[in-house]
Parts: structure tokens; C-alpha cells; sequence
């Protein structure tokens, strides 16, 4: 299959678009490593506190 220069330029842009999201992606969870862990510790601190609840995946997704 051949493909036009015009084609080939937007198949092009939408892959490099594609990939600086990816860039922005990976920059953005880099830096939200620390406020994570703090998350995670404070989550994990009330499941062992008792304080924490399961969830009903039949109740729980309503729409």
C-alpha cells in the first residue's frame, strides 16, 4: 500500500502527538510519587484501623 506524502505527514503528526502525551503522562505520575505513597500510607493506615469498608460491586457501580 502506498501512501500519499499528505497521509503519511498525518499519520505522522498523530503519532508524535501520541507520544508527547505519553511524555507528559509519565512526567506528571514522576512527580506525583510522593503524594501517592502518602495516599497509599493513610489508606493503609485506616484499613488496619478497622476504618475502612468493603464494597458491594453490585451496589456500587449504580447508574
Amino acid at each position: 500500500m502506498y501512501w500519499r506524502s499528505s497521509e503519511q505527514n498525518a499519520i505522522a503528526a498523530m503519532i508524535l502527538e501520541e507520544l508527547e502525551d505519553e511524555v507528559q503522562w509519565d512526567a506528571a505520575f514522576a512527580r506525583s510519587q510522593d503524594a501517592l505513597a502518602k495516599l497509599a500510607a493513610a489508606t493503609m493506615a485506616e484499613y488496619h484501623a478497622g476504618e475502612t469498608q468493603q464494597l458491594n460491586p453490585e451496589t456500587f457501580y449504580r447508574t
